[in-house]
């Protein structure tokens, strides 16, 4: 009987368990009793608080006043099953009963008094969520841990930090807690941009308890600041796994004696990104450095509950689980997102993805976010759409875009108060000077190259190759907004880094250019817009060999096949999707061009010449700032191009099968998509010497030797040194694998004179004040 486990019990019960029926089972010929003696000994025993806690420390003892009583069930004890068995099916989950929150008070009667005020005034909220009230109970019992699955947009950071906080305040009032008692809560989130978003929601449910630090360690910060602000204590924490397993190891003064709650939000991005080794050394750790260990209370959070997820809750959760979530097997998508699909030929999506963004943004749409598969197409999209002028303004015979006036009746009246003093003389002369200050002509200049942009907008990168000051720049300004922007209006290009956990208010439209390799990214991709209630649209762009992929992603939605399994094709079934005609967006475009005659195929046709005019136009000899644009211009291109091909090759075989076979591929319509007017053999020809050229970089990175200069002395070697840390080559664009070596060594260089002793950075004291 050792084999057996009993899941929901303690260890000491399952032996209790196992004794009694153990004697029921030796027990011949003598009467049973009247219940079932399996019954009998799987009913747990609670003993007192008091015996199951002896060594509780009065700083971190739970503090029931104020914490109302919710009537709740444990749902899924499973039976005995050998600990060796397969892991359950997917479909295995079950949720609390919807019944279990009708006992919950009104929120003014629930939440803690200071979290009460920032519900209202800094949240501006009125109602919980239905998992916020699912989750309340489950989050506040300290014996079991819980699983958190619910939509993308429906308040999971919240239905995890409400409770969680509650509990803290409440004890905060019958014994404060202070700054150097060490780490409570630990938040381990995937990103460094979750990381940051996380932080900012529990700082402001924390406006009007400022005594509770929050503070955020993540990869690409300096570790000696993290170091000095975990020795002072840090009660709230919000990291991401690698750089807490760093300190975890590392930092000898990071206290998690006293750690009551560990949070893994998006578990299944966390498992995505290859994070489950780490989880595994930080649980472990966790166990010999808290007091309490067997008291620490886990909490898992994801919207899609995978093979890996459950593989993560039997190592990282206790045996006790309360599941919490949707009743149904089926992952359900926001009845306020409207979905819809285009199918476009491989060498107008360029033309399509431009002419949809400009009918979009001309009707009033806000934000926009462009996901594709990598980096390099990020930064190919970007910088084309932020050069790109509009080709369909007239010129006249010098060549010069002719800016046509926005209003002619502002002309009248300005003309006629200058001359109102003829008419009446008491009025005063009105003067305009013929030369203007700096700020006026700039803004002229801008005025008038807004008139010739494309896209009159403020266009934004995202990727996990950037570093992380302009990543946290980036979705700060997408985000929030600043005052310099021309408007606020924005699209935002950007990989998959940006489709997990993200609280980007306000998207009206999550376009995939390129579509997702996983169908569970697709559900996290359109979880950005549609949250809580508000409308959102999503459009998945698709090749005619690709077609059948809308009808998967359907099935996959809607049979709640959440593993990623290839789901049957059932025809039968109604279309959650739209179809939208590629000649629709196109068509748009006639109304820019006035010597269209209301044929798209010409207007398109002009577009296209124009973006490929951009990108392979040849160097001209107006200077070199305007050459090395260019250069980078088509190396992006070709960059891109060849990291499509790859990422394409990459996806999963079973779709690769169905849907995206390498062989359906045209690469020559594929190059004229990315803008590069050349045969396949020459681009991959033209790719190869750029590769060479990369790699030749990267050796030198990884060697970290210097670059051979001329005979100038002591000057070359100085620039050498410069090249070295850098690799800056002549201000070209490089290949994602040479910036991500380019980084490795700049970050070891700086490492390297932060550790020197000659080069030590100052230490500031309080004498220095």
């Amino acid at each position: 009987m050792s084999y057996l486990s009993i899941s929901g019990l303690d260890p000491e019960e399952q032996d209790n368990a196992l004794h009694k029926l153990l004697q029921a089972s030796s027990s011949t010929g003598t009467p049973q009793p009247d219940g079932d003696p399996f019954q009998e000994a799987v009913r747990p025993t609670t003993p007192p608080d008091d015996a199951r806690h002896p060594n509780r420390p009065s700083s971190v003892k739970p503090f029931s006043a104020g914490v109302p009583s919710v009537k709740s069930s444990s749902i899924g004890a499973s039976s005995v099953k050998p600990s060796s068995a397969p892991l359950p099916p997917l479909a295995a989950f079950r949720a609390d009963p919807p019944a279990a929150v009708d006992a919950l008070p009104a929120v003014e009667d629930l939440l803690h008094g200071k979290l009460r005020r920032a519900w209202t005034e800094a949240l501006c909220l009125r109602e919980m969520t239905r998992i916020q009230q699912l989750s309340w109970a489950a989050v506040l019992d300290r014996e079991r841990d819980v699983i958190i699955r619910s939509e993308t947009g429906s308040g999971k950071t919240l239905a995890y930090a409400l409770p969680t906080l509650h509990q803290i305040l409440c004890e905060c009032d019958a014994n404060p807690i202070r700054r150097d008692i060490g780490t409570l809560v630990i938040v381990m989130c995937p990103t460094r941009e979750l990381v940051i978003q996380v932080e900012n929601t529990f700082r402001t449910l924390l406006k009007f308890a400022q005594f509770l630090t929050v503070g955020a360690i993540h990869g690409g910060e300096n570790r000696h600041k993290e170091k000095s602000r975990l020795r002072k204590g840090i009660p709230l924490l919000i990291t991401t796994p690698g750089r807490l397993l760093d300190h975890l190891k590392a930092t000898v003064s990071f206290n998690v004696s006293n750690a009551r709650t560990l949070i893994m939000d998006e578990a299944d991005r966390l498992l995505d990104l290859g994070f489950e080794k780490a989880i595994r050394e930080i649980v472990e750790l966790l166990a010999t450095k808290c007091s309490n260990a067997s008291e620490l209370k886990r909490v898992l959070v994801s919207a899609t509950i995978t093979e890996g997820v459950e593989r993560l809750s039997h190592f990282a959760l206790r045996p006790r689980i309360t599941r919490v979530g949707e009743t149904q097997d089926t992952f359900t998508i926001p009845v306020t997102l409207q979905q819809n699909f285009v199918v476009v030929p491989t060498k107008h999506r360029l033309a399509v993805l431009v002419s949809f963004l400009r009918a979009q943004l001309d009707a009033g749409t806000q934000k926009i976010v462009v996901f594709v598969s990598t980096a390099d197409s990020t930064e190919f999209l970007f910088y084309l759409l932020s050069r790109l002028e509009s080709p369909f303004l007239r010129r006249n015979h010098q060549g010069k875009t002719e800016v046509r006036r926005s209003n002619s009746k502002k002309y009248k009246k300005m003309l006629e108060a200058g001359n109102q003093h003829i008419h009446d003389p008491t009025e005063e002369v009105i003067t305009f000077d013929e030369d203007r200050d700096d700020d006026t002509q700039e803004t002229e200049m801008d005025r008038k190259s807004s008139l010739r942009a494309m896209l009159d907008v403020n266009v934004f990168k995202l990727h996990g190759n950037m570093s992380q000051v302009d990543r946290a720049s980036v979705f700060h300004a997408f985000k929030y907004g600043n005052p310099g922007m021309k408007n606020q209006k924005s699209v935002l290009f950007c990989t998959d880094v940006a489709a997990r956990g993200l609280d980007m208010p306000l998207i009206d439209w999550i376009v995939h250019y390129d579509p997702p390799t996983d169908p569970a990214s697709y559900v996290h991709r359109i979880g950005r817009t549609a949250r809580i209630g508000k409308s959102g649209n999503s459009i998945l762009f698709l090749a005619p060999h690709e077609v059948g992929y809308a009808r998967y992603l359907a099935n996959f939605i809607g049979s709640g096949a959440q593993d990623g399994k290839p789901a049957g094709l059932e025809e039968d079934k109604p279309h959650p999707m739209s179809e939208k005609k590629y000649e629709t967006y196109l068509f748009y475009l006639t109304k820019l061009d006035p010597g269209s005659n209301h044929m798209w195929i010409h207007s398109t046709a002009k577009l296209e010449r124009a973006m490929t005019y951009l990108v392979m136009r040849e160097p001209s000899s107006e200077g070199e700032h305007r050459e090395e644009r260019t250069e980078n211009l088509c190396r992006l291109a070709l960059f891109a191009y060849q990291s499509y091909i790859r990422s394409y090759a990459g996806i999963p075989k079973d779709l690769k099968r169905q849907f995206f076979s390498s062989s359906d591929l045209h690469l020559g319509h594929l190059a004229q998509s990315f803008g590069i007017e050349k045969s396949p053999t020459e681009v991959q020809r033209q790719l190869q010497r750029y590769i060479r050229e990369d790699r030749a970089l990267g050796r030198r990175a990884q060697k970290r030797i210097a670059p051979t200069g001329g005979s100038n002395g002591e000057g070359a070697q100085g620039k050498a040194k410069r090249e070295r840390i850098e690799l800056e080559h002549e201000g070209r664009y490089h290949s994602m694998l040479a910036q991500k070596q380019r980084k490795t060594t700049r970050d070891y260089e700086e490492k390297r004179r932060g550790e020197s002793l000659r080069i030590r950075p100052l230490q500031f004291t309080e004498f220095d004040a």
